[in-house]
């Protein structure tokens, strides 16, 4: 599936995204997940990947957590993300 944020005279225009779950303190990235690059899209894949390192490693950091809740509650208050 392929997302048209804008159009153009000169075609269509495919936008994708990579995800990157980062260890900052260590320097490593822990997982990757690609996404469309709509705001809902890229919440899910934030999801995903929290949810794999998780089950893979055991691992949820704490501004993850508060980031996600955060994420949660914006969808919820407009139905779609963000503060429109």
């Amino acid at each position: 599936m392929s997302h048209h944020p804008i159009p153009r005279p000169s075609g269509a225009f495919f936008a994708y995204s990579d995800n990157y779950l980062i260890d900052v303190k260590f320097g490593v990235i822990v997982d990757v997940e690609a996404s469309r690059s709509i705001r809902q899209a890229e919440i899910g894949a934030a999801r995903t990947m929290i949810e794999r390192t998780e089950e893979r490693f055991g691992l949820k950091p704490e501004r993850a957590r508060r980031t996600e809740q955060k994420q949660i509650s914006e969808l919820g208050e407009t139905g779609r993300g963000g503060n429109t």
